[in-house]
C-alpha cells in the first residue's frame, strides 16, 4: 500500500533548496574529515616513537577515505536535490534517484562504523601512548631522539610524565656521562639531593 500526498511546486522547490543546502553542509563535513585525517597522520608521525605497539596507518587513512567519499557523494546529492526541486530539471536524475537514495543509506552505515572505529582507536592510542611514553622516558638519558621528542612534547603540551610528574621519580633520567664527577662540589650536592634514612 502506497500513501500519496500532493506537494505543490513551490513546496518542492523549497524542499529541493533545503536538501541542497544540507548536502553542501555535509560535503563540508567530509572536507573537515579529510583535514582531520591528515592532521592526525602528521601528529602521529611526529610522535610515532611514543606510540608503542600501535599501527599508525589505519585511522587517518580511513578518515581521509570516508571524508573524500562523503564530500563526493554529498556534492552530487546536493546537485540532485536542487535539480529535483525544479520542474524544468527534475527529469535529469529521475532514473538514478532511487539508486542514489539506497547508496546514501548504505553510506550512512559506513559512517556509523567509522564512528565506532574512531572510538575504539581512541582507547588503543591512549594505551599505546602511555606505554610508549614510559618506554621513551626510560631511554631519555641515553637516546637523543627520545629526549628531543619528550622535551618537545612536554613543552608544547605543558605536561610532565605519563600520568603525572611523579613518573620521573621512577626513572633514572640523568646521563651520568654529562656530570663532572671530579668537581669538588659533586659529592656534597649528591648528599644534599639524596634523602637520608
Amino acid at each position: 500500500m502506497c500513501i500519496s500526498c500532493k506537494i505543490s511546486e513551490n513546496v518542492r522547490e523549497k524542499l529541493g533548496i533545503a536538501a541542497s543546502v544540507l548536502g553542501v553542509l555535509l560535503c563540508l563535513c567530509g572536507l573537515f574529515l579529510i583535514f582531520t585525517g591528515v592532521y592526525i597522520k602528521s601528529e602521529i608521525d611526529d610522535r610515532v616513537m611514543l606510540l608503542e605497539g600501535y599501527s599508525t596507518g589505519m585511522l587517518p587513512h580511513f578518515l581521509v577515505s570516508i571524508g573524500a567519499l562523503a564530500a563526493c557523494l554529498n556534492g552530487i546529492g546536493s546537485k540532485i536535490a536542487y535539480d529535483c526541486g525544479h520542474s524544468e530539471t527534475r527529469g535529469r536524475f529521475q532514473q538514478i534517484l532511487l539508486f542514489f537514495i539506497i547508496l546514501m543509506f548504505l553510506f550512512s552505515w559506513v559512517i556509523f562504523s567509522g564512528g565506532i572505529v574512531s572510538i575504539t582507536h581512541a582507547d588503543d592510542i591512549e594505551t599505546a601512548f602511555k606505554h610508549g611514553l614510559t618506554s621513551a622516558m626510560e631511554r631519555y638519558r641515553y637516546e637523543l631522539p627520545a629526549k628531543q621528542t619528550i622535551d618537545k612534547l612536554q613543552m608544547s603540551m605543558h605536561c610532565c610524565g605519563s600520568s603525572s610528574y611523579k613518573d620521573w621519580f621512577t626513572v633514572d633520567w640523568i646521563n651520568r656521562d654529562a656530570l663532572n664527577t671530579n668537581h669538588p662540589d659533586f659529592e656534597s650536592n649528591c648528599r644534599k639531593a639524596t634523602p637520608g634514612p
